[in-house]
């Protein structure tokens, strides 16, 4: 008896200086909590205070196993509709609007801000709870991962063989891979991040006075504009804190500017908070910016990494996995050739680089829409894909495909199918 009152002051106790540790994070930010601190904020010798906790780390483990504990909580507030798709949507709403209430809390259970610190099994087991109820709801409304497949299991039964139907269909898939370019993997991924910003950056260095207020191929976007909503994004992907910013006020203005889509405020915002900036300055805050955000992007956490997002037709629910390894490189390689194409000068252009963003969207485009066709894509970035037998003939240069696919430029057929960029 005297043994668990004991244990529940312990747990009493614990819970009190995890409050308390929360109340310093939010003034001084999750990196700023310091035991020293801490110690006098509890009223307590900072000796004592290893009694509870022997390292800053073990702090860290206990406010991320709190933090995920309080999350389990508000979803278990949620009364979830009967049908899967909305129930879907009401889930994922209460997870994003738990993320984004708190920015201390949200950069320690999905970010990766304090160096070295991994949560401990049992810590990191309530994130994956969360994770689990997410992706239930997501297989109930008959959701697919983009770009995420898992491998089927070989059965261990050496007296197991496979019908010929099913060699057939091996057979005709295999035929197919070789036709289709392989995926961009997650190493690869980076690497093309990190060139992409410097690429984007130098376009923008050599721009003429009279070249920023072109207009482009986006309605109401001049090349200022949308120089400054991809310093804006890449702002976001450097901090989670300027993330959760834009998500707030961003969401807020898509009723305002009449918006088609979520992300449309975040992008109005963007370039709002940064038209005070001169062309100098803003050049010099993306040379600085792009390292930083690559680097933003790649230290998300593997929980936060497949929170499914809603991005509409065609591609339905994304995982964030699927912007931070590609979605975001692809948005600042496209404005790249929207800038060119304002410009009227010729892009730099390689097949290891530009190739591989070409042959990957041609492979998820394929994908995507189960078409068949042979499609010939012309110039450094292009390359010959066929897909199914059959279909129809494509030859085209490799950047007015891409222009056609996301709605820059009129297309038919096949090239109807569109691809939002």
């Amino acid at each position: 008896m005297m043994a668990g009152k004991v244990e529940a002051r312990r747990e009493a106790k614990v819970a009190s200086i995890v409050a308390c540790a929360w109340k310093l994070a939010g003034e001084h930010g999750i990196a700023g909590v310091s035991l020293h601190a801490l110690a006098r904020e509890v009223g307590m010798r900072q000796p004592s205070l290893y009694e509870y906790f022997d390292s800053k780390h073990a702090l860290y483990d206990a406010m991320f196993a709190d933090g995920n504990r309080q999350l389990l909580e508000r979803l278990d507030t949620i009364t979830l509709p009967r049908d899967p798709r909305a129930a879907l949507k009401k889930f994922m709403r209460a997870f994003m609007l738990f993320a984004i209430e708190d920015s201390a809390r949200c950069e320690l259970l999905f970010q990766r801000h304090i160096p070295d610190f991994s949560p401990s099994p049992a810590s990191y087991a309530l994130a994956e709870e969360g994770l689990g109820r997410a992706g239930k709801l997501m297989h109930e409304a008959g959701v697919t991962r983009q770009g995420e497949q898992r491998t089927r299991r070989r059965s261990l039964d050496p007296s197991s063989q496979p019908s010929r139907r099913s060699l057939r269909r091996r057979r005709h898939h295999e035929e197919q891979a070789l036709m289709l370019p392989n995926r961009i993997k997650r190493p690869e991924a980076r690497v093309l991040a990190e060139t992409e910003f410097v690429r984007f950056a130098e376009v923008v260095a050599s721009l003429t006075p009279e070249e920023w207020a072109m207009p482009t191929d986006c309605t109401g976007w001049d090349v200022r504009k949308m120089v400054l909503h991809v310093l804006g994004s890449a702002d976001a992907q450097a901090s989670f804190l300027t993330f959760v910013h834009q998500v707030r006020r961003g969401l807020g203005l898509n009723k305002e500017i009449d918006s088609h889509h979520w992300v449309d405020g975040l992008n109005e915002l963007q370039i709002r908070e940064r038209d005070h900036l001169s062309n100098e300055d803003v050049l010099a805050q993306l040379e600085a910016v792009g390292p930083k955000a690559v680097e933003g992007r790649w230290r998300t956490p593997p929980p936060a990494r497949y929170l499914p997002l809603p991005f509409g037709p065609p591609f339905g629910w994304v995982t964030l996995k699927y912007l931070l390894d590609v979605g975001f490189t692809r948005d600042v390689w496209c404005h790249r050739i929207d800038l060119h194409a304002a410009i009227g000068r010729p892009m730099q252009l390689t097949a290891d680089h530009d190739g591989r963003l070409v042959a990957d969207i041609v492979a998820e485009w394929a994908e995507l829409y189960g078409h068949s066709f042979e499609l010939v894509l012309e110039g450094p970035a292009g390359g010959k894909y066929t897909h199914g037998v059959g279909g129809e003939r494509v030859e085209i240069d490799a950047l007015d495909f891409i222009r056609t696919l996301s709605g820059r430029l009129d297309g038919s057929g096949v090239l109807s199918n569109a691809f939002p960029l």
